[in-house]
This record gives C-alpha cells, sequence and structure tokens, in this order.
C-alpha cells in the first residue's frame, strides 16, 4: 500500500501547486510545441514470483534469490505547453522482468521472466524553475512476448532435453498481460536542446495470468516495479512564449500571480 499511497500524494502535491497559481496571457502567447526522443536504462522486479511457483507445501530444503533486470528503453515524444505546464503523450518501448535462482544442496535452477513492451503514456508537467520541471501521469502498455519466461538448471547437463521441457510447461502456465502503470518524473532541460529525465512508474494491475496446471504452480497477484533513466533530445516546432529562434531553448515562464 505504501507504493500506491506516495503515488497520490505525489499527485496531489502537484494538483495543489498548480491550482495555486494563474497567469495572465498576452494575447500572442499561443504555446510552444516540441518533439523529441529518450534513450537510456530501466531498473525493474516483479513481485510476488517465488510464491507462484512453489505449490503449499513448501519444502524447507531450498532458497531463493531474487535478482532485478536492467533494460534498454526508448521513447519518442511530443510536448505542449502553456506558461509552466504542459502536457507531454509518448510512444516507446522498455522490457522489464526479474531473474530468481532457486538453490538446494543438489540443484540449482534459474527461472527468467522479461516481457517486451510497446507503450503509450500521458503526462503533465509543471516547469518549477527554468529548465527544471517535476510531473505525474501513467502508461498503459502492451505486452509482446507473453511467454517471455527462461528456465535453466544444472541437473541435466547432458539432457537439456528435461529443461527444454520445464520451460515448455511454464510457458503454457503463465501469459504476460498488458500493464497499467501511473508513474512520476522529475526532469530538466538545457538551452542547447539536451533533457535528462527519471522516472518511477508501478505497475497497478496483475500483469501474469496464470492457468489451470498440473505442476503445483498457483495465481498470484504479480505487480511491478521500475524506476528509468533517460537522456533525450528536443526539438521546437513552435515556441510563442517568447519570441526567440526555434532553437534557441525556452527559459522565462508568462506572467504568473497568486
Amino acid at each position: 500500500m505504501r507504493k500506491p499511497f506516495v503515488l497520490f500524494l505525489f499527485a496531489f502535491c502537484f494538483a495543489n501547486v498548480s491550482a495555486r497559481y494563474h497567469c495572465l496571457w498576452d494575447d500572442d502567447k499561443r504555446g510552444r510545441l516540441t518533439l523529441g526522443f529518450h534513450v537510456g536504462a530501466a531498473y525493474s522486479s516483479i513481485g510476488n514470483l517465488t510464491t507462484m511457483l512453489e505449490s503449499n507445501d513448501v519444502r524447507p530444503d531450498y532458497k531463493w534469490e531474487k535478482k532485478p533486470h536492467w533494460s534498454p528503453v526508448a521513447d519518442l515524444y511530443l510536448e505542449y505547453m502553456r506558461g509552466r505546464v504542459g502536457v507531454t503523450s509518448k510512444f516507446g518501448y522498455y522490457a522489464q522482468g526479474s531473474k530468481l535462482i532457486k538453490s538446494s544442496p543438489r540443484l540449482e535452477e534459474e527461472y527468467r521472466f522479461v516481457f517486451h513492451y510497446a507503450t503509450f503514456g500521458l503526462y503533465m508537467k509543471l516547469y518549477c524553475y527554468k529548465g527544471f520541471y517535476m510531473g505525474v501521469g501513467g502508461r498503459l502498455s502492451y505486452n509482446l512476448t507473453p511467454q517471455g519466461i527462461d528456465y535453466h538448471s544444472n541437473k541435466y547437463v547432458n539432457y537439456a532435453f528435461y529443461d527444454k521441457q520445464k520451460q515448455e510447461h511454464l510457458r503454457e502456465t503463465f501469459e504476460g498481460r498488458t500493464e497499467a502503470a501511473p508513474g512520476i518524473l522529475i526532469g530538466h532541460e538545457f538551452d542547447f536542446g539536451l533533457q535528462v529525465e527519471a522516472l518511477y512508474h508501478f505497475g497497478a494491475n496483475d500483469i501474469i495470468k496464470t492457468h489451470d496446471n498440473k505442476y503445483g504452480y498457483t495465481e498470484r497477484r504479480n505487480n511491478t516495479n521500475m524506476i528509468e533513466i533517460k537522456i533525450g533530445y528536443i526539438i521546437t516546432i513552435f515556441n510563442y512564449e517568447k519570441e526567440k529562434k526555434s532553437w534557441e531553448r525556452y527559459r522565462n515562464a508568462p506572467r504568473w500571480h497568486r
């Protein structure tokens, strides 16, 4: 419950700050439209995988080790801004997942859950001071690899068939789903067009469906956590917020009053 509460608190503070200001527009102020791209890396994990992979009779002779997943991320975005408030839409790609290692005295097994997504996001941003901004929003992501599960062990070194067979059992039992994830972001725009941005998303829905099976796997709610660090470049289509050339960056907001 802590993570959804933090997202709610951030959204409330964002809305409160925005509501305390209003802008006195001049007739020639018609906003700014920019487009650009981001690339970067993401750190992600999926919850409840270990309990999903074991039956109700949990044996005490093994232990789990969970490792998060690092992956590349990329997106194209379009933003319209008036004053200090911007609305951004993003089309992109990312992957997220977790790796589990199950160790016992005579056997070590590795389970790898990694799903790839095509995503659309919508965010509202508040430019707080010069190029620094923060925002809140969310994204809806379509799972491109619903059977993105791999399995390996050290038991059948000379009999790879058995590892492949268990992997097929996992893939026919578990299916990756579409993800809906609220998120928050902070970032900074530089005068020469570079943008640095950090985002956090919490997967609000269960992203793995468990089908009926005879292997002892159980249904669990699998939520995700994902942190992204990205850099990008901005191209200005038009900028009526100030009378400067298109490649000069936004610096001064119009007259804002309480």
